[in-house]
């Protein structure tokens, strides 16, 4: 029950923060729970270069598939 709410707090406070040019991401990363936020925080080419480093460094897909990005997408 500890994150029911959790979803509705991101919405307010990541549309907060974006208004002030922020962003939600820490130094681990986005993480699986919050992915859908980073179309919000990336621009359409900062998310093309991170899918060409995955597929660079991870050319068979064997590193956390489909975690970050969707199989057909690296």
């Amino acid at each position: 029950q500890a994150y029911e709410y959790e979803d509705g707090i991101n919405r307010i406070v990541y549309q907060h923060t974006l208004a002030c040019q922020g962003t939600i991401a820490a130094e681990h990363g986005i993480g699986q729970v919050k992915n859908h936020w980073l179309p919000s925080v990336r621009s359409p080419v900062e998310i093309e270069l991170m899918r060409a480093i995955k597929k660079q460094l991870d050319p068979h897909n064997l590193f956390n598939p489909g975690k970050l990005f969707p199989p057909e997408a690296t």
